[in-house]
């Protein structure tokens, strides 16, 4: 398994749970504060994390400026990587708002 990549907008909840890998590692833990599941491969752009495919997919059925939040991924995620990912979101959902 990787090792976690922390992004400094992260939620920070789990670091005081005791749990701070959670939703850090490709394949580890689901981001979610209750679920337990393994096998976390969608990045939400949202929380800088790693979500199972149940709670991506939940998160995807609520879009936002026609933007899903939840982008499946086929490896641990580097920081640029996971900036990358944000910044497109954030322009995609500008895009969709002045075309509105």
């Amino acid at each position: 398994m990787a090792d976690p990549v922390f992004h400094s907008s992260r939620y920070p909840k789990h670091n005081e749970q005791g749990r701070g890998n959670k939703g850090q590692i490709f394949g580890g833990e689901c981001n979610r504060t209750r679920c337990t599941a393994h096998g976390a491969t969608w990045f939400n752009r949202g929380t800088y994390a790693y979500e199972c495919e149940q709670h991506a997919k939940g998160a995807n059925a609520f879009p936002t400026d026609g933007q899903v939040p939840c982008v499946e991924t086929d490896g641990q995620l580097t920081l640029d990587m996971m900036n990358f990912y944000v910044t497109e979101l954030k322009a995609k959902m500008a895009m969709h708002r002045k075309a509105q």
